[in-house]
């Protein structure tokens, strides 16, 4: 047995001994790649971080600092010098300080509207309650529901409730006393608080490794891509490096404009929903807009996501609202996914919703938020390389033309005890030769081998 036939043959056997371990020790595997993207997560939001201030940061290289960095021979004196090397360290410290100071900015406007907001709903609470109560059972009665029907609904709500508090708020006529469900809610979760100070914590450490990372990243950019070109120009064997390098620029194109494109939109998305919700005089619409605005960025579910707790809520004060509410959120999201979001994102991505739902579900449920976020640029790269690939092997099969792969449908081959029959009836068609399908025989068994 020569060598390479060994060396194919150990790896089968070495990849298929990992696949059963995989598959029978499954939770630890889980339990390991959620471990290592935990680990990660700093590098993954720093990287995410630097990407997005990359831009300021170029404008202040390349524009506003530019004369600074003079060339060799027109220095004078080590002023000059000491210019030149002051200009990366300006850049930075200028695009960070935009940055934190626009979230500092927004901070400021909208978190005290939101606590404003969240104390009216706990002051309110209980109001909100009885009057949805009331209005629920008004409607039952109208549409000829059985009012202990109803009352059972309530109870079980009642019971959820008392579950999770640890005893019984309601009062003698069955309506809750908020202040007890306080009490109750504070009593359940002080056992708990350290996980949550933990949780706390963690989110606070990462927010301040992903900043870090991120000022790593802008401040050695240029080494780290010349590292990467090395390893890249190194190890890719050279009929493939231009596939390579492509692939990195099209990843680079798709999920940086999505990004910045993103943002864009969600923070127009935000403001339009406040001023609408304003103009019809809907309760909260800071808080309401907030929700909108952020979870808009998710694609796909980021609008239904951020109309649900909104919904609730208004349900609560006044379901009038809440109805409102629901067709103000559809009519600005198709106005977001027809005019606003075409006009910043362009045609960038390229697929279908079906396939941007099944990206957004499939990175969601892998990699948390970031998946979510960055699944479907991800998705649209390998959908449009996988597309090239199938259309060149389509046209090499000849199943259709360079022309004709992306635009006209495939002709139609019938096929008989497993050969194609040629059609000559239409000359425009292409005309297929009569053959064996791939990997089996007239009598149907297949003679292909493994070794």
């Amino acid at each position: 047995m020569s060598k390479s036939v060994f060396r194919s043959v150990a790896m089968l056997l070495v990849l298929a001994a990992l696949l059963v371990m995989m598959l029978t020790r499954l939770e630890i595997v889980v339990s390991v790649i959620q471990k290592i993207f935990s680990v990660l997560t700093p590098f993954v939001v720093g990287f995410v971080l630097a990407y997005v201030l990359n831009i300021p940061y170029m404008f202040f290289m390349n524009k506003a600092f530019r004369r600074l960095d003079k060339p060799v021979e027109e220095r004078r004196n080590k002023f000059d010098d000491f210019l030149a090397r002051l200009r990366k360290p300006l850049s930075l410290i200028l695009s960070f300080a935009i940055f934190f100071a626009v979230i500092i900015l927004l901070m400021s406007i909208i978190i005290p509207q939101i606590s404003s907001s969240i104390q009216g709903v706990v002051d309110n609470f209980g109001a909100y309650y009885n009057s949805f109560q009331t209005w629920v059972f008004n409607v039952a009665a109208r549409f000829g529901f059985e009012t202990e029907t109803t009352s059972d609904i309530f109870e079980s709500i009642n019971e959820v409730i008392t579950n999770y508090t640890g005893g019984d708020f309601s009062t003698a006529s069955g309506i809750i006393d908020v202040g007890s469900v306080v009490k109750g809610i504070t009593n359940y979760l002080f056992p708990h608080i350290f996980d949550f100070t933990k949780n706390v914590y963690n989110v606070f450490y990462n927010g301040i490794l992903s900043v870090v990372v991120s000022i790593y990243y802008l401040a050695n950019k240029e080494m780290l891509m010349n590292q990467i070109k090395k390893m890249t120009y190194s190890y890719v064997p050279k009929k493939h490096l231009g596939k390579v390098l492509r692939i990195v620029d099209i990843c680079n194109n798709k999920v940086g404009k999505f990004l910045y494109g993103k943002i864009i939109d969600s923070i127009i998305i935000g403001l339009l929903c406040f001023i609408v919700l304003k103009i019809v005089g809907i309760e909260y619409a800071v808080l309401l807009s907030v929700f909108v605005g952020v979870t808009n960025i998710i694609p796909f579910f980021g609008p239904i996501i951020g109309a649900i707790p909104g919904v609730i809520l208004l349900l609560m004060i006044n379901p009038l609202q809440a109805l409102i509410f629901m067709i103000i959120i559809i009519i600005v999201q198709q106005l977001d996914g027809n005019v606003i979001g075409p006009m910043i994102l362009g045609d960038q991505l390229g697929i279908s919703g079906f396939w941007i739902m099944f990206s957004v579900l499939v990175g969601g449920g892998l990699f948390g938020f970031v998946g979510l976020l960055l699944s479907v640029p991800i998705f649209a790269v390998i959908y449009m390389l996988m597309g090239e690939k199938v259309n060149d092997r389509l046209v090499e099969l000849g199943f259709a033309t360079a022309e004709s792969v992306r635009v006209d449908p495939l002709p139609q081959v019938d096929y008989e005890d497993g050969h194609i029959i040629a059609d000559d009836d239409d000359e425009d068609e292409i005309i297929f030769v009569e053959e064996d399908l791939p990997g089996e025989q007239p009598g149907g068994e297949s003679e292909d081998e493994f070794f």
